[in-house]
């Protein structure tokens, strides 16, 4: 796996494994256990690597009550990058390797009935080895140890009736299903761990967490576009400005048809050791074809 990279407030390239290790008040697990209980935010992973044969499972903090925060970015900004690494990290991750196109078990089960419920899930895992390591990749959030399944036990509260009515809707497609639970006000972010956990749709299975993600910003954005394609046109040029983490964005609209581009620049040393420049385009009535930047040309135009 690639190191991630990011850009310091010193306007130095540094590696996360490094920033880890500076970072203050990052909770330490007790890898000797073979156990852990606590309530799950609820959310699971699930890997790409070998698809469809994939690694699916709940990510667990070791302590009990309400985790839900740990699992939505919604709730996030306005913190430090040390902050948000430190409550991740907590998370351990149970595993076990499912077919997605055949996933049918009692832990498949206990994991996609937790993933409908309304608040954090108490839960307890035995695992078969010491939880080792620490996820820290471009293409995802970042979680804390991982090790292999034996026994799961999850204890489901409410569920919540938004995501419950689609589960048992089998009429109801993947991208109706996700438009109708923005419209109700759920998250993107427990859109995209239903969909992932393979909640929705006429044809229910595991998605890869990264596809889920990418596959939902494009659903939602695409939904808001239709509504305002044909609005009336603005008739100034407008300009905003944003910055968090070290990150900075610069929106730019100006009068004519709709039609959206992304341009992305990172600094060097974060992808290779000059400037690197990546960008999309997508006229009027948009684009067929996967945008060559990747999932964060969706996520922007969301």
């Amino acid at each position: 796996m690639k190191e991630l990279k990011i850009l310091s407030s010193d306007l130095k390239v540094r590696e996360i494994r490094k920033l880890e290790l500076i970072s203050e008040g990052l909770p330490e697990h007790s890898l000797d256990l073979k156990e852990i209980s606590g309530s799950s935010p609820p959310e699971i992973f699930v890997g790409r690597s070998g698809y469809p044969k994939v690694y699916v499972g709940p990510l667990i903090p070791p302590f009990h009550g309400d985790s839900r925060h740990l699992a939505m970015p919604e709730t996030w900004f306005g913190k430090g990058l040390d902050e948000i690494i430190g409550m991740r990290i907590q998370l351990v991750r149970g595993k076990v390797k499912v077919d997605v196109e055949r996933a049918q078990s009692r832990l498949v089960e206990e994991m996609r009935e937790a993933m409908l419920s309304e608040n954090s899930v108490q839960t307890e895992a035995k695992l078969k080895n010491k939880p080792r390591g620490y996820l820290f990749s471009e293409d995802s959030q970042p979680f804390g140890p991982s090790a292999f399944l034996e026994e799961l036990r999850m204890e489901p509260g409410r569920a919540d009736p938004r995501i419950e009515r689609l589960y048992y809707d089998r009429d109801a497609s993947a991208s109706e299903a996700i438009e109708e639970l923005y419209s109700s006000g759920l998250p993107v972010s427990r859109i995209q761990q239903s969909l992932s956990a393979g909640l929705l749709g006429r044809r229910r299975k595991f998605v890869p967490t990264r596809w889920a993600i990418t596959a939902v910003d494009d659903q939602v954005s695409r939904h808001l576009i239709d509504r305002i394609r044909d609005l009336q046109e603005i008739g100034e040029y407008r300009l905003y400005l944003g910055e968090y983490l070290n990150n900075r964005w610069a929106i730019i609209m100006m009068p004519g048809p709709w039609s959206y581009e992304s341009i992305e620049a990172w600094f060097p040393g974060i992808i290779t050791d000059s400037l690197a420049i990546a960008g999309d385009f997508e006229p009027f009535r948009g684009r067929h074809e996967y945008a060559s930047m990747g999932g964060c040309y969706y996520a922007g135009r969301l």
